[in-house]
C-alpha cells in the first residue's frame, strides 16, 4: 500500500477566455494548489480550461477537473482566475 503525499502543484490556464476578447483582463490569483495523492500519481501541473469565462466570471478550485486519485486540499471556493473589466471596456460601456 502506498502512502498519500501532500504536495503543491502548479495550475495552468488553457485556452483564451471569451471575456478577454471583449476587452476584459484575466487576473491570476492562485499559482498552485495543495493536493493529496499517491507518489506515482503526482501531476506535473493541473490544467484549467478558461475559454468559457466572460467578464465578471470567476474560476474556483472546485471548478478544476483533477486527475483520478488526486484530491484538492485547498478551500474549494478559493478563486484561481477572474476576468475583470478593463478601464477601456468600462469607458466604452459608459459612452
Amino acid at each position: 500500500a502506498q502512502k498519500s503525499l501532500e504536495v503543491s502543484v502548479p495550475i495552468t490556464a488553457v485556452g483564451q477566455a471569451a471575456g478577454i476578447k471583449l476587452g476584459g483582463i484575466m487576473e491570476n490569483l492562485v499559482n498552485d494548489i495543495k493536493v493529496k495523492c499517491s507518489p506515482d500519481n503526482i501531476p506535473e501541473s493541473i490544467s484549467a480550461d478558461v475559454s468559457h469565462m466572460q467578464v465578471g466570471d470567476t474560476f474556483h478550485i472546485s471548478d478544476l477537473v483533477l486527475p483520478e486519485g488526486v484530491i484538492a486540499l485547498d478551500d474549494p471556493e478559493r478563486t484561481i482566475f477572474s476576468i475583470a473589466a478593463s478601464r477601456l471596456s468600462k469607458a466604452a460601456e459608459s459612452e
